[in-house]
């Protein structure tokens, strides 16, 4: 059997995930309130990313009762370990750094799914909660493709762009200009633990994620073309810039909007341009190799680079004040070292598997 060659692609895609996330997360050196906004909107296009890898991924499969069980030791399990793991070391961290945010009581409710997190550390439940729909979704949808249901794919698809972004993008308008009215769909198209931040769209991004993979395997003209994805994620990011500066210039406050329109076609156009670069033509082993480590230690960065901010910052505001300098130095030695510890910590087995979640 030939082995399937590698999409390197999917690696810089997710490099590109979690440089915008730790780019988010160091928004908070910069002193203009405005400079904050553009910085956190790009960054706020790192979790899509994440997603849509998820269902280009893990969405196409046979789920089987030989490869669900599979799954739930290879990919659940670890994941939940992960969790429960990153939840006490954080509580630990919290008690020993004098922080003191996380107590106890929050950290128990974050254990056993009964609490936000109200921290960076959002997106872990949310995955989990994702991959538990996984299965359920992917047997669904070749179910449906099997038995010809088309017109209850479009139905769904119509659902699920509607409550996914075009409600919650209106309701944003009517904060704006109709003070006292609410916009709200009432319908979530959401699976089990993923009802935060736009609760519809996230499965919205992890089939965009399958259709990108379905598209990809027709080889029809034009599939590669970069031309119309550069323009899409450019005028995508450009309005949701102005959208968010709108937000603010008129008083609201700012708050990641995963589920706006205008989010949801920038992260869509960036992944789709991004899939559409051929690394393999590279000739440069080494820097194939670079990329695809670095790719694997994306989940590393995603949990040391908060702890690293954590520490970074206040140094970057006491020596040169907050602003670009402090910006670009926080973001760099969050992302630098927080690759840096992640390698040295995938030395050991157990915290690579179970901890790093490296394969």
């Amino acid at each position: 059997m030939q082995m399937k060659e590698r999409d390197y692609s999917l690696d810089v895609i997710r490099i590109i995930a979690i440089c915008l996330v730790v780019f988010r997360h160091s928004s908070s050196s910069l002193s203009n309130n405005k400079a904050q906004v553009i910085t956190n909107t790009v960054g706020t296009l790192g979790v899509p990313l994440f997603v849509m890898l998820t269902g280009y991924l893990m969405v196409d499969r046979e789920y089987d009762s030989s490869y669900i069980q599979r799954f739930l030791v290879r990919n659940l399990l670890p994941l939940f370990v992960s969790l429960e793991a990153w939840n006490i070391l954080n509580f630990l961290h919290d008690k020993i750094a004098g922080i003191n945010e996380i107590s106890f009581g929050r950290m128990m409710r974050i254990a056993f799914f009964v609490g936000p997190t109200n921290s960076a550390f959002w997106f872990l439940p949310m995955i989990l909660g994702i991959y538990l729909g996984i299965p359920i979704i992917s047997i669904a949808i070749h179910q449906l493709y099997r038995q010809n249901s088309h017109l209850y794919i479009y139905l769904l698809t119509v659902l699920i762009l509607f409550f996914g972004t075009v409600v919650p993008t209106a309701g944003q308008i009517f904060q704006l200009f109709f003070h006292g009215e609410e916009l709200e769909g009432v319908i979530n198209m959401n699976l089990f633990g993923t009802d935060v931040w736009g609760a519809s769209c996230w499965i919205l991004y992890l089939l965009a994620g399958l259709t990108i993979k379905k598209i990809n395997s027709k080889h029809f003209v034009g599939r590669r073309n970069i031309l119309w994805p550069s323009f899409s994620f450019i005028v995508s990011l450009a309005l949701l810039i102005i959208f968010n500066l709108s937000l603010i210039k008129m008083g609201q406050q700012w708050s990641p909007a995963y589920s706006n329109i205008f989010e949801v076609t920038a992260a869509i156009s960036l992944f789709v341009l991004m899939n559409r670069i051929h690394l393999s033509r590279l000739n440069k082993q080494t820097i194939i190799k670079y990329i695809v480590y670095t790719s694997q230690l994306s989940f590393s960065v995603y949990i040391i680079h908060i702890w690293i901010l954590q520490f970074v910052q206040p140094l970057w505001k006491n020596s040169v004040g907050n602003g670009i300098l402090a910006f670009l130095g926080s973001f760099i030695i969050a992302y630098l070292g927080s690759l840096i510890v992640g390698w040295i910590l995938s030395k050991i087995r157990f915290v690579r598997k179970w901890l790093l979640l490296m394969k």
